[in-house]
This record gives C-alpha cells, sequence and structure tokens, in this order.
C-alpha cells in the first residue's frame, strides 16, 4: 500500500488505544510495534484523489487513548450498523481510483474497529480486540487476538488463533479459523466454515447452504449436537464426550444447524 500521494500523521501515547478506522472503498491495514507512537499513513492512487486525503478527519484523544481516521465520511457508512443498508443501496462509488487506502500503526496490545463499505481489512499485529463491519471487503486477522467480532454482507473472513470469543455474522463469505476461540459463534446463510478446535469450549454454527468443516485437535473430546435437513453429515471421531473418556475440562462442544450444506467433524493433524 505505497502510492506516490500520501499523507501522514503521528501521535504519542502513554499507553494502548483504541482505535476507530472508518472508509469506503479503500483497504484497511492494522500494524503494531514495541512502541508509544501512533502512526497514520493515508494513500491515494492519483494526484486527483489527493483532496480525499486532506478531507479525511484523523484525531487522537490523549486522554482517553482513542484514535480516529474517517475516510471520505458520507453516507452513513462510519457506522457499523449502517453498512448492511448501504451495501443494498449501493450509494458508494466502489472503483478504487478514488480510494483512500489507511495503515495504521499502533502500540502493542491496542483494539481497533474497522468500518467500510468495499475495501478490505488485513490485521497483521499484536493487536488486543478486533470488531470490522463491511459490506464486500474480506477481513484477515494474521495474528492472535483475545476477541473478534466480523459483521460482512459477501466478505471472506480468515483468521488464526482467537483466545476468548469470535463471533461472526457473513451472509455470503466464507468464514475460516485456525485457532477457534473458547466460544464461537457463526452464523452465515451460503459461505463455507472452516474451523479448527485446539482448546476445550463451545462452538456453535448456523448455516443456510455453505458447507461446515471442523478439525478438532488431539486430546479434545467431543460433544456434538447436529443438524441437517439435505446435507450429509460424518465424523471420523465419537462424537460425544464419554466416548473417548475425556472430561469436561477436555470437551468441545459443537452445535451445528444447516439446511442443505455437509458437515464434516474430523480429527486435526
Amino acid at each position: 500500500m505505497k502510492f506516490e500521494h500520501e499523507r501522514t500523521e503521528s501521535f504519542t501515547s502513554t499507553r494502548e488505544v483504541h482505535a476507530y478506522v472508518s472508509t469506503r472503498s479503500g483497504d484497511v491495514i492494522i500494524d503494531t510495534h514495541d512502541d508509544r507512537e501512533i502512526l497514520v499513513a493515508l494513500s491515494a492512487r492519483s494526484g486527483a484523489h489527493q483532496h480525499l486525503l486532506e478531507q479525511t478527519v484523523v484525531t487522537f484523544d490523549a486522554e482517553s487513548h482513542v484514535l480516529r481516521v474517517r475516510a471520505q465520511i458520507n453516507d452513513g457508512f462510519e457506522s457499523r450498523q449502517n453498512i448492511k443498508e448501504l451495501f443494498k443501496k449501493r450509494t458508494w462509488n466502489d472503483g478504487t481510483d478514488g480510494a483512500v487506502y489507511v495503515h495504521v500503526t499502533l502500540p502493542i496490545g491496542s483494539s481497533v474497529e474497522i468500518a467500510t463499505a468495499s475495501g478490505d481489512s488485513k490485521i497483521q499485529g499484536d493487536v488486543a480486540h478486533v470488531k470490522a463491519a463491511t459490506a464486500s471487503g474480506d477481513v484477515v486477522v494474521g495474528s492472535d487476538v483475545v476477541t473478534l467480532d466480523v459483521r460482512s454482507a459477501s466478505g471472506d473472513v480468515r483468521a488464526q488463533r482467537v483466545r476468548d470469543r469470535m463471533e461472526c455474522q457473513n451472509a455470503s463469505g466464507d468464514v475460516q479459523c485456525t485457532g477457534a476461540a473458547s466460544t464461537t459463534v457463526i452464523r452465515t446463510a451460503s459461505g463455507d466454515v472452516d474451523l479448527v478446535a485446539i482448546m476445550a469450549g463451545d462452538i456453535s454454527v448456523r448455516a443456510v447452504s455453505g458447507d461446515v468443516r471442523i478439525g478438532v485437535a488431539p486430546g479434545l473430546a467431543l460433544d456434538v449436537k447436529g443438524t441437517s435437513v439435505t446435507g450429509e453429515m460424518a465424523s471420523s471421531i465419537a462424537l460425544d464426550a464419554e466416548g473417548d473418556g475425556a472430561s469436561a475440562s477436555e470437551t468441545v462442544a459443537i452445535e451445528i444447524t444447516t439446511v442443505s450444506g455437509d458437515v464434516h467433524i474430523n480429527r486435526a493433524p
């Protein structure tokens, strides 16, 4: 995300911060570093869109430790609650030429909330809590986080390990997580769901037509409740905790409801 036309801002914080980032069609990247400096880099593809960089609002409140970055703020897209309505209306210009690309570097342990219409969001630093709302952009979390909350219309969600709680509501995008949280809740219409349970906890998946695949790490037992109207349900391991002789603290409780999607539960490598 390095373009000829850029605007940069920097602030100094005495601790971790909470960042709010909203943009229409540009991508968002969140990084962290072992420093108290906050860095914000805004980019545009051409000089014709230099005014978009100048219009972007960047503020930092040193008392509340809150950073706000709002690019192309109109049509109500900066609100997570309005993302789905905006997607239905398609009132934004989703061409990449007029996009503002946002790259934010935060102190380690900070948290972030992102709202975007069509831009992708990538979190690749040591972030504690992540919330994201998007109409058609992908959300990629390339590091361990404490909590992850995503609302998406058609974008994919890809995450590594979520330690505490993961909640995802997705219409048609796929959901992948290689380290499901102790509490994982997935609601999707037509997207596929791929999860790996690496610790005891609860996993709840409701899908309409998407397939559900769950891998369970060795040493964990299962307690599964699943229903599918027309889809296939299969498992290569015992679906009850007693069958594996495990205690409740070593059990993954899985509840799956799907209409036409297939369900496959296997032992993860």
